[in-house]
């Protein structure tokens, strides 16, 4: 098959080998199909361009190659694609039935789009009780500083016993001096105001709503859609509340995750109903009752870390552990 050097741009190039290793020296000559050989075939796990590259290689007539050093055999013990996909529990039966397995294949590129969470934090008289701001205000920090990818935006907005308001827009993450703002944009609690949760999350939708920098086209014309609000609170939510929220976050396509700590005496389960909802989880952040209060205040510390990163990280490719991402269908 005939396949002409060419760089990325699409200049022509030559490819000159390592005569060490005996690999190609340089990472930016690769061989480029030409499409205009109709005789070539080959998987549509391979060539996927070429015209005459219509079927997966299976144990018949297109035969796969179960010695070839592929990824494909290192993983799935030797068999080829088709016989993994007629072979699950989805096409098993119906391929012993003589049933046409799969009508015409069609493949979906999915691309993550960069992470957006804006972080909502109450501010009351009990979250400035026993050294909680603090606990708060380092878990912001580390967050941001530490766990956030660098092509993320974070935004800030605060409620309770402060005025509503947005103390840091979406912003990227690109400098340590951006990472550093959000910790010190915590707010006292004062006495003038006692704004309530459904402001907070409104302000932090709102911001969401107006972003102007996607990199990506809107989801059904709302520049919202993707995103993440992060709330941090004491839990406590009216029912009317909830469904009022409910509807404006589901319809924005926005998730909700949350934080409860410090937890209220008397919870109600409206929030975490509200979160279950939108896609989102509930972390429920418990002070350490033991006798050293250096220890409880380490543990207490350690959870707010772990409830950070976890809400928005854990299960989505920013996360540096093995978890996978599931990516569904495309919507009809």
């Amino acid at each position: 098959m005939e396949q002409p050097l060419r760089t990325t741009s699409g200049q022509q190039c030559v490819a000159h080998v390592d005569p060490l290793t005996g690999r190609p020296d340089g990472d930016d000559c690769h061989a480029v199909p030409n499409r205009t050989q109709e005789n070539v075939f080959s998987s549509i796990m391979a060539l996927q361009t070429l015209p005459n590259v219509n079927q997966f290689c299976d144990g018949d007539e297109h035969l796969h190659n179960d010695e070839a050093p592929s990824k494909q055999n290192a993983m799935c013990g030797y068999r080829s694609a088709w016989e993994v996909i007629s072979n699950h529990a989805d096409f098993h039966l119906r391929n012993q039935a003589g049933e046409r397995l799969l009508g015409r294949t069609r493949f979906h590129y999915v691309q993550e789009a960069p992470l957006r969470v804006v972080i909502v934090v109450q501010v009351s008289a009990a979250s400035a009780l026993k050294d909680r701001r603090s606990f708060v205000i380092r878990a912001l920090d580390k967050f941001a500083r530490v766990d956030a990818p660098e092509d993320s935006r974070l935004g800030l907005a605060a409620f309770g016993q402060v005025e509503a308001a947005v103390k840091v827009p979406l912003t990227l993450m690109n400098s340590s001096s951006v990472r550093s703002k959000l910790g010190q944009r915590v707010p006292v609690p004062g006495t003038k105001f006692n704004s309530s949760v459904e402001e907070g999350i409104s302000k932090a939708l709102q911001m969401l709503k107006e972003d102007r920098e996607l990199p990506y086209p809107t989801v059904n014309g709302s520049a919202a859609a993707g995103g993440v609000i992060l709330l941090l609170s004491s839990g406590d939510m009216a029912a009317d509340v909830a469904e009022r929220l409910q509807e404006s976050l589901v319809a924005s396509q926005v998730r909700l995750q949350s934080i409860v700590y410090p937890q209220s005496e008397h919870p109600e389960p409206h929030l975490d109903a509200l979160v279950e909802h939108t896609g989102g989880r509930t972390w429920h952040v418990h002070e350490a009752a033991v006798a050293d209060q250096l220890q409880g205040s380490v543990a207490t510390q350690a959870e707010l870390y772990e409830a950070f990163y976890s809400l928005v990280l854990r299960g989505y490719s920013w996360d540096e552990t093995d978890n996978y991402v599931m990516v569904g269908p495309p919507s009809a």
